[in-house]
């Protein structure tokens, strides 16, 4: 990697991006509006179809599953977004818009700690990166220390996957709100108002989700159990596939800290890789998240001008003769997270590669 090249192709990529948003907006445009819009319209719809008819148990959970991979939808398309201050530049109406993870039982302010000051900012370093931690049962770098447990890990990580959402609703955003065992969070005073916001969004979501199903609609307790926590392991395991293949994959770099790199365009680019970019599917249901490397690069801006975004960083990328990384499938990417998962977990695990040049 040359001097110039640090230099240049950062400039260049700013330039092209910036040239293409002349006469555009950065947030949201028709077709972000169209997901707003569809997405809350079919979990509403989904929700208030528990209630219309004296379903049986299969009915019932059916209709329940159905609801819940609405809410992942609204996660991956409009929570992600929100939180990120990518949909509106009105800063009342984006605010409110964050509330959609509190509204499906994940806190929002947690979320913004962990996921935009922390994995943001650190991407694959321990230690920084709460993503990388997996709080001890999964070891994905070479700089977090092994168990013998880890040796199955490529075996159990999708149980694991399966109770992500089921933890962060249950447990971890209590966990690391009230704890302080996480580095962005060490020296964190939380708002009062972040206190209300935890404590009433959770009852909201635990009445609505549990409480209302049972006592209301008198489905028995043990089938509304049943079906919460299947529901929270599909949507969980569909989640964790789409975000592990972004960043946990063979041929990802895992820095032991922020001097590994200078440029942070670089160090998105060595730690990050895209899949089925030229998808239409995967366009529309993933939220963007398939276009990672410009989602890192331009976290600000609305997803559904990632597909443009991408182009324009690959094109560049090429010319520059700068690495970009991008895998045709999710399947393609998925085969190289279960393999470094493998690796991971064996007793000598392989060194942490060198950053891409």
């Amino acid at each position: 990697m040359t001097a110039a090249n640090a230099v240049d192709f950062p400039a260049l990529v700013r330039d092209r991006v910036e040239r293409y948003f002349a006469g555009r907006s950065k947030k949201a445009d028709r077709l972000m509006k169209a997901k707003v819009f569809l997405g809350f319209g079919a979990a509403a719809f989904t929700y208030a179809a528990l209630y219309a008819n004296a379903w049986n148990a299969w009915q019932f959970s059916t209709i329940y599953l159905v609801h819940g991979l609405t809410q992942l939808f609204l996660l991956l398309n409009i929570a992600h977004d929100g939180n990120h201050g990518a949909v509106f530049q009105n800063r009342r109406w984006g605010k409110l818009l964050n509330y959609t993870f509190d509204l499906f039982g994940i806190n929002s302010y947690m979320w913004r700690i962990l996921h935009n000051r922390g994995h943001h900012q650190n991407i694959n370093m321990p230690g920084d990166d709460e993503d990388v931690l997996a709080r001890g049962f999964l070891r994905f770098s070479p700089e977090v220390p092994r168990h013998p447990l880890h040796r199955l890990q490529h075996v159990y990580a999708w149980v694991v996957y399966g109770l992500s959402t089921f933890d962060y609703v249950i447990l971890k955003d209590w966990l690391y709100f009230f704890g302080r065992g996480y580095k962005p969070i060490l020296k964190t005073k939380h708002p009062p108002s972040e206190y209300l916001a935890l404590f009433g969004f959770k009852a909201l979501y635990y009445t609505y989700m549990l409480a209302l199903p049972i006592f209301v609609l008198k489905q028995p307790w043990p089938v509304v159990i049943a079906i919460f926590v299947a529901t929270h392991f599909v949507i969980g395991l569909i989640a964790q596939f789409i975000f592990q293949t972004t960043h946990i994959v063979e041929d990802s770099y895992f820095p032991r800290g922020k001097s590994d790199y200078d440029v942070y365009v670089y160090h998105v680019l060595a730690t990050t890789a895209d899949y089925s970019t030229e998808s239409r599917a995967a366009e529309w249901l993933m939220g963007g998240l398939n276009h990672h490397v410009v989602h890192h690069l331009f976290p600000t801006v609305c997803h559904t001008h990632y597909p443009a975004l991408t182009r324009i960083m690959r094109e560049t990328a090429r010319e520059c003769g700068v690495v970009y990384r991008e895998n045709r499938t999710l399947w393609r990417a998925l085969g190289l997270h279960y393999r470094w998962l493998k690796r991971m977990g064996e007793p000598v695990a392989p060194a942490a590669r060198p950053i891409a040049s």
